[in-house]
């Protein structure tokens, strides 16, 4: 989109995006035009778009009351969000950490979403307590993707390097 795309009307679009316009019909558009370009806003939109969908992503029955969509609400929201990512505040990245801290260690239905969460983090950009919270998330679950995505997001964090070379030597021992 940078070199051969219509960046400044995409980034109208996606600034459009506002309060009024999350009702059952364009919905499903917001989340992938965001989907789409959202790495492409600058920070004060990415983040007020990146709060709106984390809160989809943490308790979409709302939502879904509200506005009865015809999709998998946190599968898209998260897929959005994770766009937004690049583009979002420390404090949002800090936020979007928080909230998947808190969901683990996850119900085997739905991994997906927060493993695309969190590999989406840019671990470089996270606060120091933030990636200590990922690296302790990341210790309670259990030998799945999700666990792995947390301690390497969280890499910055001794709590989670002490994680993985632990259960890297555990992995490597001769089985009985």
């Amino acid at each position: 989109m940078w070199e051969a795309g219509p960046l400044e009307a995409l980034q109208r679009a996606l600034g459009s995006v506002g309060e009024n316009s999350w009702t059952r019909t364009p919905a499903r558009a917001n989340l992938s035009l965001i989907q789409r370009g959202g790495d492409l806003l600058d920070e004060r939109d990415a983040d007020r778009l990146a709060l709106r969908i984390l809160d989809m992503v943490a308790n979409p029955e709302p939502f879904t009351r509200r506005v009865n969509p015809t999709f998998a609400v946190r599968h898209y929201a998260g897929r959005a969000l994770v766009a937004l990512l690049p583009a979002a505040s420390g404090p949002v990245l800090d936020a979007v950490a928080d909230l998947i801290s808190s969901q683990a260690p996850v119900e085997e239905t739905e991994p997906v979403t927060w493993v695309r969460l969190a590999a989406g983090l840019p671990h470089d950009r996270l606060s120091s307590p933030a990636a200590e919270r990922l690296a302790a998330a990341g210790t309670a679950c259990g030998p799945g993707d999700l666990a792995v995505v947390l301690l390497e997001t969280a890499r910055s964090s001794p709590l989670a390097m002490d994680e993985m070379n632990r259960r890297a030597a555990t992995a490597s021992r001769p089985g009985p």
